[in-house]
């Protein structure tokens, strides 16, 4: 519903009772799924992160301390 608008009047029987259980369990299936892609682009953005680190070493060792900070932060 929008802000500042009541619930529409419906009547409570075992079709309106199914309709939102399909309802509830379409949600909770689609957060489920919402949860996975999002660790899954966290673990990504992390190993992108060891990638960009691993290559600053490899071409440069300035780049120490970017190491040492994500292990830090990462409780590695």
């Amino acid at each position: 519903m929008f802000a500042g608008q009541s619930v529409p009047a419906y009547e409570v029987n075992q079709q309106t009772l199914d309709l939102l259980t399909q309802l509830k369990q379409a949600n909770e299936r689609q957060d489920k799924y919402n949860e996975l892609i999002v660790q899954d682009m966290q673990l990504k953005a992390d190993e992108y992160k060891v990638e960009g680190i691993l290559m600053c070493i490899k071409y440069s060792y300035k780049c120490f301390h970017h190491l040492c900070f994500f292990l830090l932060m990462h409780h590695i």
